[in-house]
């Protein structure tokens, strides 16, 4: 009676730790946390298996579409990849941080061939063979100035000059619908376009280029003025009063110096300024002074139309890809519909001189 008692209690014993197994299978969930700082959070990830499992709540899903309890964790993750969530029955509460140790920082050159990938870690300035192509790295890396992808950018390019050395200068970053004016010899437009065909229509209807404008900022909105009739003006969201009292004419009628009265609360404030400058939120371009205009539109990613305006010359023209030249004087960089402009200073993005089979 013993033995037959000590047998199915065994077989009990292996049936539950059976059972126990599997639901510990089925419920296991070895994933990681993104907790900002003085945050909270209750939701775990890993990268999507496919594997079947009763824990997730969601299941292959791309980065920007998990449920997190903060919204913005999610670009710590790698956007080239789905994911699986799991809610957990915690929440765990990041106070502050306290860094151990700490790796030094590398640089990592990723070396794409065929359908491998491989990371080479670089060392200073060296001269590499790799898949039967000579590469040569730069000395040492520099501050890079540009525009990465954003879901909550704007469109705009990227664009380098001549600099008359056989060089290039740094990048220009360019808004949309905004001029950029250099000197007293260049301008700058781009302007960003819903197709090809409404792009390739704006280069060639020259016409549509203001040739100037004032505009007063009002927060993050420019109220912008192409009429310079005195008189013309706008009342801003604090009530203030923006008048045009004055306009100096220059050559073939386009103004030159401008007069702006402000009236806030009883006081009056006026100011003057000169083409292609800004003071106390009042702006005046005027790009048609300039010796030369280049405008740029866009209307797909990397591609543009970009066109020569002069006054010793007729217009000129071309469709670009980034990274091609215009006139020996400007190139193409960047063309992005959704893109924020990265600057040197503060979280700054570093670059150093790659040269592939002598193309750099």
């Amino acid at each position: 009676m013993s033995r037959r008692f000590l047998v199915y209690t065994l077989y009990i014993t292996v049936v539950l730790l059976g059972l126990g197994w599997v639901y510990k299978s089925l419920t296991a969930f070895e994933g990681e946390m993104i907790v900002p700082l003085r945050r909270s959070e209750s939701v775990a990830v890993r990268p999507a298996t496919g594997a079947f499992s009763m824990t997730p709540f969601q299941r292959n899903v791309p980065p920007d579409a998990l449920l997190l309890d903060n919204e913005a964790s999610w670009r710590a993750l790698d956007g080239a990849q789905n994911y699986d969530a799991a809610q957990l029955p915690l929440r765990i509460f990041l106070e502050g941080l306290r860094i151990i140790e700490e790796e030094p920082d590398k640089e990592v050159l990723q070396w794409h061939h065929k359908d491998v990938v491989d990371e080479l870690v670089l060392v200073g300035a060296e001269l590499l063979e790799k898949d039967g192509h000579s590469i040569t790295i730069g000395e040492s890396a520099t501050p890079w100035k540009g525009l990465v992808l954003s879901p909550q950018g704007q469109p705009m390019a990227a664009v380098a000059l001549a600099d008359g050395t056989g060089s290039w200068s740094e990048n220009l970053l360019l808004q949309s619908g905004q001029w950029s004016t250099l000197g007293q010899d260049l301008s700058i437009l781009f302007r960003w376009h819903k197709d090809q065909a409404s792009a390739e229509a704006a280069s060639l209807d020259l016409s549509r280029i203001t040739p100037a404008r004032w505009g007063v900022r009002d927060g993050k909105v420019i109220h912008w003025f192409e009429q310079f009739s005195p008189g013309t003006g706008v009342t801003l969201s604090d009530d203030t009063e923006a008048m045009l009292v004055y306009v100096g004419q220059g050559e073939y009628g386009i103004p030159m110096k401008i007069v702006v009265e402000l009236v806030q609360g009883g006081e009056r404030k006026e100011i003057a300024l000169e083409a292609g400058n800004e003071a106390e939120d009042i702006l005046f371009e005027a790009p048609a002074l300039g010796g030369q205009i280049y405008c740029i539109d866009g209307w797909e990613e990397g591609k543009a139309r970009v066109s020569l305006l002069s006054v010793d010359r007729l217009p000129r023209s071309d469709w670009l890809e980034a990274g091609e030249e215009f006139n020996e004087e400007i190139r193409l960089q960047q063309v992005m519909a959704h893109a924020v402009p990265v600057s040197k200073g503060g979280d700054t993005i570093w670059q150093r001189a790659v040269t592939v089979d002598e193309q750099r």
